[in-house]
């Protein structure tokens, strides 16, 4: 938990910062109603950055490697299959018990993916999925090629910009239709950002060389940048607002990297490194449990769930606190903590 953030082999604790914000704002997009304030509206807008970052830390992660093959993703991609699995499995037993009734949970597991049953928000694995098949091709690119590593990038970006501008034109999110498993071009384009991140591109350089306090106000400056664009767009032009629809567009690739490269190499103390590292270690628990307390609150307290802005952003900090104490309680009995390691 030291405070090197670059080309060692240490932990960037920089990172575990990054997931952390990345998991508060998933939660808050499930838990969070922007109708009940201005507050909460923020929130949920600035909330389009999280998938996005999630995907760049992984290409970050994964590209930098100096070998990178597909035996090694094929034992992630399993990996990811078991756990799906396995909670898809825990949680027919319980029902099974509880209602007396049997549930087809390999259906379900299935159904998963494409954003459907309890388990909804695991279409994400879905995606991750995907995006880890082409990470053997793209590590390849980017150690041997980096040029054309850098025209496919542009092309994504190009694509998602085409789609945007088109969805404009039309005033129909079409994106919408496309479950968001499959929006593979997306999910590939914030992986490849990661890796132009650990290749220190052109871009990366300048950013890096900025005055710490320059960077945190472009940063400040690209989140509001996103905030309003998707308020005035989604409001004025398709007249509602989907943060689901921004993901791939130019805005919100400039707010997840601007966030990206300024968290990635902050020093911390070693008190304040542990406590971060501590708390990313329950991100995927955090992840997994938060819909079972979504549904519990829901059913037996449905009056707290939809009051106003105060008691909704606290129901959001709530679930994250039951779900984190949820995740670190698993992490200590044997064989069930693994349900939480991908």
């Amino acid at each position: 938990m030291n405070n090197i953030q670059t080309k060692n082999k240490q932990r960037n604790v920089g990172l575990d910062l990054i997931k952390i914000l990345a998991c508060l704002g998933v939660v808050a997009a499930h838990t969070i109603y922007p109708s009940k304030g201005c507050v909460n509206r923020i929130v949920t807008l600035l909330a389009v950055t999280s998938i996005p970052l999630f995907f760049t830390v992984s290409g970050y992660l994964m590209l930098r490697k100096e070998e990178l093959n597909y035996k090694y993703m094929l034992k992630k991609i399993l990996r990811i299959l078991l756990v799906c699995f396995s909670w898809e499995f825990l949680h027919a037993v319980a029902y099974l018990i509880y209602y007396k009734r049997f549930r087809n949970f390999v259906i379900s597991f299935f159904m998963d993916f494409f954003q459907q049953g309890l388990f909804f928000h695991f279409w994400y694995m879905g995606a991750l999925i995907l995006v880890y098949l082409a990470m053997p091709l793209l590590h390849k690119l980017l150690k041997k090629a980096p040029d054309i590593y850098v025209v496919v990038f542009t092309a994504l970006i190009i694509i998602c910009a085409g789609i945007d501008l088109s969805a404009m034109i039309v005033k129909q999110q079409f994106i919408l239709e496309v479950p968001q498993n499959l929006r593979c071009w997306t999910w590939l384009l914030y992986a490849m950002a990661g890796g132009y991140a650990a290749m220190e591109g052109k871009a990366v350089r300048r950013f890096d060389s900025l005055n710490g306090y320059v960077k945190l106000f472009l940063t400040g400056l690209m989140l509001i940048f996103i905030s309003v664009w998707q308020f005035w767009f989604g409001t004025k032009v398709f007249g509602s607002v989907v943060i689901e629809a921004f993901y791939g567009s130019l805005a919100a690739l400039l707010a997840t990297m601007s966030v990206f490269l300024l968290c990635r190499n902050v020093h911390f103390s070693k008190k304040s490194a542990g406590w971060i590292t501590y708390c990313s270690g329950l991100i995927m628990g955090i992840y997994i449990m938060h819909p079972f307390i979504l549904a519990v609150l829901n059913k037996y307290i449905p009056a707290f769930t939809q009051s106003g802005m105060t008691i909704n952003l606290l129901f959001w900090i709530g679930t994250v606190v039951i779900s984190a104490i949820g995740s670190a309680i698993v992490q200590k009995i044997p064989g069930l903590r693994q349900l939480l390691r991908l």
